[in-house]
């Protein structure tokens, strides 16, 4: 049958984007706003943010957390939004 979209916001602070580009070798990451990749993060988020906020289904905050503890919690509201209405 039909199933709607579930969109899911992985939220994480302009700090943790910033660490994980630099452990990833963002190095050859093409600027999204004309600057360094990972200087512009806070530039980029700031203005993404509330537009990934509104459109989400589900936000996650995944800052300081493993990814067995942020898949758990995820699993858990998609079974929550695919149970049967009441």
């Amino acid at each position: 049958g039909d199933h709607p979209a579930v969109i899911c916001y992985l939220r994480a602070t302009a700090e943790t984007l910033q660490s994980r580009l630099r452990a990833a070798g963002a190095d050859d990451r093409p600027p999204l706003a004309g600057k360094d990749p990972i200087a512009e993060v806070p530039i980029v988020l700031l203005r993404r943010d509330p537009v990934y906020r509104e459109l989400a289904t589900i936000v996650l905050e995944v800052d300081g957390r493993d990814e067995q503890d942020v898949l758990d919690e995820l699993l858990a509201h998609i079974t929550l939004l695919a149970r049967p209405p009441q």
